[in-house]
């Protein structure tokens, strides 16, 4: 029985719903999320914030990417603008409405847990590196969140937020004890609303006090550095706009399909395969860093960069940043009785001479750009070199045979837990058995021990570099082809056999 105009007739009560989002309720929903994120940043002070921080803001990007894109930080807007996703009047709109909502977070959170809410703070002794860390995080983050977000190749994926949310906790694990880990302008607040009241002038508004509230806001920025969390973080979002934009012109609103605008997306893959090895390495070697106070969570903040940038290339590269598991994919594809020849030589070729610039350069500007002291994979003084090979091996046989059966099985052809499962095992494996060789599963990672080497002529670096971190994981990745060949017959089956 129809019931109209009852209160069971939804669509007498409810007026019909717009076309589309107004922009209202997406300034609605960006204050809201930065307010949730800035609100857990403020009221949680312990050594593992990190995975709360990280944690809201993966729920927070669930919540609100299907109406305001789910930004919640400015640098984050400047990217998706550059993009091209994000008009300019909604970059104006979203920026002071991310400002406003911090502000208001940290004020509340005041009335939670008193007036010393948890804010970033940079460390004394941290010089410029602090402004380089800032910026690097920053271009991870919104390296990926334009790939998970935006990318045509990873429309209506599950794992966005996923991938999102551990790229802040890794960085915040990694850098934190030398930037305060914002990676946001709007973090950056905190530390201004930590520092200064809004009282006095709430009670008696006049220009003298807001001349006198502008003169302490401006003393407090330069002093306490907190100019820090929005150059570095903004110069991030710019960088990572712009090298999306010129890496795949074919995904610019208007794109014209000429040999020019073609010719970059070639060569995309290795893009993608230095840039995610370089971010690999560059949490490898702070977050391992010996004056990291969060170094005891290294493999959980290596496994999660990991994870966010294997869903950041998969689509483009298959995102490998690993030698052993450029091997091994070749090796795979090389078993194929039908002349699989869908990665070739040459191409493996092109991956790892991406992979290794990529952590030349993570070196280089470690070492260059920062007082970080880099760490690097290494041995305990009780292993045995044997012992040191067996688990690197083990470790790395682990994780190719995690990637190949997620990533290049049919049988689990588009699936969303890729990526989760690589960084998963990464993070599992250099907790428990990464303590005896140095838990590196990977060469390049391995060539952080040159970080250390303070002669730079050749014979130096030669004798700072363990065999180890390259004959144990490609022994791990040609002996994880070879049971993919063994365990996943149907995969090599010709296709004239399958049928019959």
């Amino acid at each position: 029985m129809q019931l109209t105009g009852s209160v069971y007739d939804n669509n007498a009560l409810m007026p019909p719903l717009p076309a589309t989002i107004g922009l209202g309720s997406k300034l609605c929903m960006e204050f809201l999320g930065t307010f949730m994120l800035c609100f857990t940043t403020a009221s949680v002070r312990t050594w593992n914030a990190p995975l709360a921080i990280g944690g809201v803001l993966m729920c927070a990007i669930y919540a609100g990417r299907h109406i305001s894109g789910a930004h919640y930080n400015p640098a984050v807007s400047i990217a998706v603008w550059l993009r091209g996703h994000l008009e300019l009047i909604t970059l104006l709109a979203y920026m002071p409405t991310q400002l406003i909502a911090a502000w208001i977070a940290g004020d509340v959170a005041k009335i939670f847990v008193g007036p010393s809410i948890g804010h970033p703070v940079v460390a004394s002794d941290a010089g410029w590196g602090a402004l380089t860390v800032e910026f690097v995080l920053t271009f991870a983050l919104c390296h990926t969140f334009l790939h998970v977000t935006t990318m045509a190749k990873q429309a209506n994926n599950s794992y966005f937020g996923l991938a999102i949310g551990s790229t802040v906790l890794s960085g915040g694990i990694s850098v934190g004890d030398t930037s305060g880990g914002a990676f946001n302008p709007a973090v950056g607040v905190l530390a201004l609303v930590k520092s200064t009241s809004l009282e006095p002038i709430l009670a008696t508004p006049s220009v003298d006090e807001a001349r006198n509230l502008m003169m302490s806001l401006t003393q407090e920025f330069i002093d306490n550095r907190i100019w820090v969390y929005f150059a570095g973080p903004l110069a991030g979002g710019v960088c990572a706009g712009l090298a999306f934009r010129l890496t795949y012109p074919s995904e610019a609103p208007q794109p014209t399909a000429t040999k020019m605008k073609q010719a970059p997306e070639a060569i995309a893959p290795f893009i993608i395969e230095f840039v995610g090895t370089l971010l690999l390495c560059f949490t490898v070697a702070t977050a391992s860093s010996a004056s990291n106070v969060a170094s005891a969570l290294a493999p959980a903040s290596v496994g999660a960069m990991l994870m966010a940038q294997v869903y950041a290339g998969e689509a483009t590269s298959g995102a490998h940043y690993n030698p052993a598991v450029t091997f091994a994919v070749f090796a795979r594809h090389a078993m194929v009785m039908s002349g699989d020849n869908r990665f070739s030589l040459a191409r493996g070729l092109g991956y790892v001479l991406s992979q290794l610039l990529g952590v030349g350069v993570a070196i280089c500007v470690l070492v260059l750009a920062t007082s970080i002291q880099p760490g690097h994979p290494e041995p305990t003084s009780t292993t045995s070199s044997s012992l040191a090979l067996a688990s690197e091996t083990l470790g790395t046989f682990f994780l190719v045979t995690v990637v190949l059966q997620t990533t290049t099985s049919a049988q689990t052809t588009g699936n969303s837990y890729f990526g989760l499962a690589i960084g998963g095992t990464v993070a599992s494996m250099g907790q428990t058995i990464g303590g005896l060789s140095g838990g590196a599963f990977n060469p390049a990672v391995g060539l952080l021990e040159l970080s250390s080497a303070v002669d730079v002529r050749l014979r130096a670096l030669v004798d700072a570099y363990s065999w180890v971190y390259t004959a144990g994981p490609l022994l791990g990745g040609l002996l994880a082809s070879l049971m993919f060949r063994l365990v996943a017959t149907n995969e090599f089956t010709p296709q004239s056999t399958a049928m019959l």
